[in-house]
């Protein structure tokens, strides 16, 4: 049926083509990540932003590092643990995550990924069709509120200009193979691509073992030349990926192949399944006015074993969904501005049993926890001859409930409410054609994830009441110099972080190998 919708609903996109800007003008910055698509500057020249167009196809493709390396500021691990996730870590918002990524948004065709608690998979994004990377390093909470350290904007492939249909095979070793397969139709006024893959392999080290099934469906109609609606579907299923473990130092010595023992007794692995449908729309408005606008829905379902014992059997249903609208004048040489209001809402059907040397046992934990926000947000940019100011301010609202559903009326057994309000302040100044200088002032906070307040030192079910958001302050401050050929380009950043209330994890005698925060 997916085929099926894609074939019927097949049309061709032209490219947006970009209007040159003055050279005496601030140079015009083509971003996403900002939610300034196609705009002159706006917050991207006082902040970090690095780009990278996807042109070499040389990769493995198997996990998001291949597209993140060797950038400054930003730290991978996890990246052959595909029972983990890979680890991302920018300016250090990220690295309490034990799997997965927290403390940093991920945003893919315009589509928050990460839910409104701050948590980000990249199990079921599609690394073989991206086509440009755009990182902004540094705190970003006017734009983007809760866990919003830094963004990672993916842009998958779209203007395809003819149709195709082709294949692959990669193959290596430890019985890795990966299987691709993808076909574009162009008509008048629409671009259609369908991708689908197939990921497996052994692992290098012991009990190392995955397997990953995607299958991706994009289509943008484009009604004029600045107006187009782009239509997203994507599964993923990866029925096994297991989790050798850490070693100590003797151990590898040994053999670094090997699993830790205590992951092969327990039978850590993990199971997941996600079904993912959203779309974006943008439309130009009266005078240079435009209006961009998004939503999305998906579910998703996560089985896993833990390397211990109570409550080591995870069981989790997840259904995320969520929609914003923002309205920007962009198109001014002396002010633009830009407001919005977004939504997110997350329903995680918690399940925790015994690990019995890898048996499921008695029921631990049951319980039905909620996360909604609430956002609104507004930036103004003014322009006076060389110099550029930014300013912004973003208030989010957030209510989260931990309830009993196993009563007809749902009990509810922890009830949180959270407010936040995060400032910017940036400036930029051309010296000349060669060099710029800029700083900012920015504030950002972070929620403790559903499952880091399902964690329960107390060992009864509901939420930590001990954890608040951790809120942060970053200063920065940078200059760039370009050389008149554009050949040679020199950036210098320094940056300062301040955090209050850290969220970090610890573990407790009773609860052995269980993490609590």
């Amino acid at each position: 049926s997916l085929v099926l919708l894609w074939v019927v609903s097949c049309w061709l996109v032209k490219a947006q083509q970009s209007k040159p800007q003055d050279s005496i003008v601030l140079t015009e910055v083509t971003v996403s990540a900002p939610r300034f698509q196609k705009s002159q500057n706006l917050l991207t020249q006082s902040l970090s932003l690095k780009t990278i167009d996807s042109e070499n196809k040389l990769r493995q493709q198997l996990h998001l590092g291949d597209y993140l390396n060797n950038i400054p500021n930003l730290f991978l691990s996890n990246t052959n643990n595909y029972a983990q996730d890979v680890r991302i870590s920018i300016r250090g918002f990220g690295a309490r995550s034990a799997f997965g990524i927290r403390g940093i948004r991920l945003v893919v065709d315009g589509i928050p990924v990460t839910t409104p608690d701050g948590q980000s998979q990249v199990d079921n994004v599609n690394l073989e069709i991206i086509e440009r990377v755009e990182v902004l390093r540094g705190v970003s909470g006017v734009l983007y509120g809760n866990a919003s350290g830094g963004v990672i904007h993916l842009k998958t492939t779209e203007d395809i200009t003819q149709n195709f249909i082709k294949g692959g095979l990669s193959v290596g070793a430890f019985a890795t193979k990966k299987y691709q397969f993808q076909a574009g139709i162009v008509s008048t006024n629409t671009t259609s691509l369908l991708h689908a893959s197939h990921t497996q392999s052994n692992g290098y080290r012991d009990f190392s073992d995955f397997e990953n099934r995607q299958i991706h469906l994009k289509i943008k109609h484009r009604f004029s030349e600045k107006q187009s609606l782009k239509f997203i579907a994507n599964y993923v299923d990866s029925p096994y990926a297991y989790d050798a473990g850490g070693l100590t130092w003797e151990e590898v010595k040994q053999n670094r192949k090997l699993a830790r023992k205590r992951n092969t007794e327990f039978d850590t692995h993990e199971k997941i399944e996600q079904g993912k449908l959203g779309f974006h729309f943008l439309t130009p408005l009266q005078g240079t006015k435009e209006l961009e606008a998004y939503g999305f829905y998906s579910k998703r379902t996560f089985d896993g074993k833990l390397p211990y014992e109570y409550g080591g059997i995870v069981d989790l249903l997840q259904n995320h969904w969520g929609m914003g609208i923002h309205l920007a004048q962009k198109n001014n040489d002396k002010f633009r501005w830009l407001i919005g209001i977004e939504s997110a809402n997350q329903n995680d059907i918690r399940k925790r049993y015994v690990n019995n040397a890898g048996v499921q046992e008695n029921l631990t934990l049951y319980q039905n926890e909620l996360f909604l926000n609430v956002g609104v947000y507004g930036l103004a940019e003014l322009q006076l001859r060389r110099w550029l100011v930014t300013t912004g301010l973003r208030l989010d609202w957030h209510w989260i409930e931990a309830q009993n559903p196993t009563l007809q009326s749902k009990y509810t057994l922890s009830s949180i409410k959270l407010n936040a309000w995060n400032p910017t302040l940036g400036v930029h100044f051309a010296a000349n054609k060669s060099w710029r200088v800029f700083g900012n002032v920015s504030f950002t906070f972070e929620t403790p994830t559903l499952n880091e307040l399902s964690a329960n030192p107390s060992g009864q079910s509901g939420f930590n009441a001990l954890l608040k958001p951790q809120l942060s302050m970053q200063m920065e401050i940078g200059a760039t110099y370009t050389d008149l050929s554009e050949r040679l380009q020199i950036k210098w950043v320094g940056f300062l972080t301040k955090t209050q209330q850290e969220i970090v994890p610890y573990e407790l005698e009773n609860f052995p190998n269980q993490t609590f925060y």
